[in-house]
């Protein structure tokens, strides 16, 4: 990695994500994640994804052979042959993991369909995990500021975002996410044993209306659904039976919450 540059490229994040960057440039991008948020959100993203692929087929992605295929792809990508050489590597690892897996190559040419769930799931299960466990900095706006954390959520995800009400839990604050071209809100909600739990909000999905799903990650379990396009993910490391009744709670009260006006200016 070069010293100085702007910002993380993806491919250093994913390279890092399976342990296949060097010890000098693991070391350079933790401290680099250390003041970039929204790197850490995609890092936490990349990994629920990674955990999701290897749950669901056994990928193996820390194997030797992903691990030199990455070290090529990273010693080359300079390289003012890089494009004709990345598709040549490309369909060079394709053969290389369909014969050493057992995988057919249409299922890893079209990386879409391998992590079935829509992508906003990762992002919510990722930021969930990059900031639940923060003490001082786990919300950008506290629920002190409750008015003022409507409004602004609101108005930067062009649609109006409501506080659900949950018996037994606390909102302790929001904040605002990155999510593909359109912003997202998190809100985030506390036990009196300090447990947490994060209510994503996403408007403009474009994804048809869902009704309740289940995503298991490694530690952090989801359940998501979309209504009106908007999309919902409450995450958190609970069991799922525990989390699906806090989702459904929290589905009933965002219902219950539509019909309130809609947030002013404070």
């Amino acid at each position: 990695m070069t010293a100085g540059r702007p910002q993380l490229d993806d491919i250093y994040l994913h390279a890092y994500v399976d342990g296949e960057l060097s010890d000098a440039e693991a070391r350079e991008v933790e401290m680099r994640l250390q003041s970039d948020a929204t790197a850490r959100v995609l890092v936490a993203s990349l990994a629920a994804q990674r955990d999701a692929l290897q749950t669901k087929y056994g990928l193996p992605v820390n194997c030797d052979v992903t691990k030199k295929m990455a070290a090529q792809v990273l010693a080359t990508r300079s390289s003012p042959r890089w494009g004709m050489m990345a598709k040549a590597s490309m369909v060079a690892a394709l053969v290389v993991l369909a014969a050493a897996g057992g995988y057919f190559l249409r299922e890893m040419a079209e990386p879409q369909a391998v992590f079935a769930d829509p992508p906003f799931v990762a992002t919510a299960i990722g930021a969930h995990t990059v900031f639940a466990p923060e003490m001082r900095h786990a919300v950008e706006v506290p629920a002190s500021d409750e008015r003022h954390l409507v409004y602004w959520l609101s108005k930067r995800l062009e649609n109006p975002v409501r506080v659900a009400r949950l018996e037994g839990w606390t909102l302790v604050g929001g904040r605002l996410l990155p999510d593909a071209s359109h912003p997202a809100a998190q809100l985030m909600y506390e036990d009196a044993n300090g447990r947490r739990i994060t209510l994503f909000q996403r408007a403009k999905t474009g994804q048809a209306d869902q009704s309740l799903r289940f995503v298991a990650g490694e530690t952090v379990r989801a359940f998501y659904w979309v209504e009106g396009g908007v999309a919902y993910v409450v995450s958190g490391a609970l069991e799922k039976f525990e989390l699906k009744g806090l989702a459904q709670a929290l589905n009933a009260s965002l219902a219950a919450a539509a019909s309130a006006p809609a947030a002013t200016k404070p």
